[in-house]
């Protein structure tokens, strides 16, 4: 079904809508007051008759009465009517499509109603994953973006800018009519919307910065394309595969992923071994591991389409069923930085940490990681008699017990601004070598002070005080001074 056969979107002028929903408060604030109940019914308290007609036209999705819509939409429902985003039958008129207002913008999506009409097609919001993505994106000159499964185009919307090329395509091409709705809507232009599946409407092509919010969902199949692959089996190898090919020099790939475990020990084995990491800088960070059990229970809770307790547990029973047949013992959830790299710099990072959110200097946090671990690749200088630099935003906290009367530190702890390089606990000795940075002296100058306490010469412990240099640099804790 075509959304919007009535007028060319490229003609549609928004400004008269946008003004209809400004004057109604149909803003960011609205929804920032709402109340999420646990059966996921969104709660709002209207200030007036037009802003509930607004809420009930394009969140719940209901159909009212022509006047009633007319009145609350006075300068754009005619221009809305022609579009097709608002639909009239026998005097009464519904909404196309759902709309939320962020601090971003208006941005559509489907209601959750056409989950159980059409799974197939059923477009996505801006989810929380979404954001996250975006949150990853190193900092950089990203001239040429592919947004791998945009979906209704928020990814790609968001990094468009004047000086940049953004390809953003879908496999749903009801989700590239939203993302250019979506787009028209928020007054960006120059968008490269194509329909198709992974990465076949851009062969041959390279890009500086490929993102992707995939359909990572690991389950039987529950027809959603905006969830899961079309035959039940994990987007690893045709996301990943595609990676190094379309990569441009020291360009990034950023996702977030779900994929399968046949045993803990070898947690990372299906992302790492389901393509070739040649030329390619890895980070994969696990955050999450869930069993089969778990792992059914939260995603078929999510879906509207089981919110009865019976077919809830229908649901999960069939899901527990297929990934126990696979033999998976549990599922892991996290995400996925590469860097396109010469042949003899690559590297492979693999960390396993809870990580409760992102936030604005997460994409500071990964830099600093790409840039410490490619600088151990390159260079064979003595670390010992470097200067280094020390990381902004590092949060040094401790805990302290009372022990026959004196207060003796139990543990140091230490947080990187952005949470990804370091969240843990931290020895002394990894603490004094820090504070030695932050000063400005070579770490050999600190050896005295290290080995002391050890009752040893300060030359027998260079070896390892330069493993715990390492890594500090891996994790861009510390960075080597630039010389001038």
């Amino acid at each position: 079904m075509i959304l919007f056969p009535g007028r060319a979107l490229e003609t549609w002028e928004p400004t008269c809508f946008l003004n209809d929903l400004k004057s109604a408060g149909f803003d960011s604030c609205l929804f920032e007051r709402d109340d999420l109940r646990p059966d996921r019914t969104l709660v709002f308290h209207p200030d007036s008759k037009i802003q509930e007609t607004l809420l009930r036209l394009f969140v719940e999705g209901s159909d009212l009465d022509e006047a009633d819509v007319s009145e609350a939409l006075a300068g754009s429902f005619r221009d809305l009517i022609e579009l097709g985003l608002l639909l009239r039958v026998d005097r009464k008129v519904k909404s196309n499509l759902r709309l939320k207002a962020t601090v971003d913008g208006v941005f559509a999506d489907d209601f959750s109603s056409r989950l159980n009409e059409s799974p197939e097609d059923y477009v996505m919001g801006v989810a929380p994953t979404t954001q996250m993505v975006k949150a990853l994106v190193p900092s950089g000159d990203h001239r040429r973006i592919l947004d791998l499964c945009c979906g209704g185009g928020w990814l790609a919307i968001k990094l468009k800018n004047r000086e940049n090329f953004v390809t953003g395509t879908d496999l749903n091409s009801r989700a590239i009519e939203i993302a250019r709705f979506n787009a028209r809507l928020n007054g960006v232009e120059g968008i490269d919307w194509r329909e198709g599946s992974w990465y076949e409407k851009v062969e041959g092509e390279k890009f500086d910065l490929i993102i992707s919010n995939p359909p990572f969902v690991v389950s039987p199949g529950n027809q959603a394309v905006a969830l899961d692959t079309e035959n039940n089996e994990t987007v690893i190898p045709a996301v990943l595969g595609g990676i190094a090919s379309r990569l441009n020099e020291n360009g990034y790939a950023c996702m977030l992923l779900d994929w399968p475990f046949l045993d803990v020990e070898n947690w990372s084995e299906v992302p790492l071994g389901s393509f070739d990491c040649s030329g390619l800088q890895v980070l994969l960070f696990e955050i999450k591991r869930n069993s089969p059990e778990e792992y059914a229970r939260h995603w078929v809770g999510q879906d509207p389409r089981f919110s009865e307790s019976n077919t809830f547990r229908t649901e999960v029973n069939r899901w527990v069923e297929f990934l126990n047949q696979k033999g998976y013992q549990g599922i892991s959830s996290g995400f996925f930085v590469a860097r396109k790299c010469a042949p003899g710099d690559e590297w492979i990072m693999e960390e396993s940490r809870g990580l409760a959110q992102f936030n604005e200097t997460t994409s500071v946090d990964l830099s600093r990681i790409f840039e410490g671990r490619t600088w151990l690749t390159k260079n064979s200088d003595d670390l010992l008699d470097l200067r280094f630099n020390v990381a902004d935003g590092l949060i040094q906290s401790s805990q302290s017990i009372l022990n026959d009367g004196r207060w003796e530190v139990a543990n140091l702890k230490l947080t990187s601004a952005g949470l990804v390089a370091y969240d843990g606990h931290i020895d002394e000795a990894l603490l004094q070598i820090i504070n030695a940075a932050s000063s400005g002296g070579t770490i050999r100058e600190l050896l005295p002070d290290l080995a002391k306490p050890l009752g040893v010469d300060p030359g027998a412990i260079s070896v390892q005080v330069t493993e715990l240099v390492k890594e500090l640099v891996s994790l861009g804790v510390i960075l080597p001074k630039r010389s001038a």
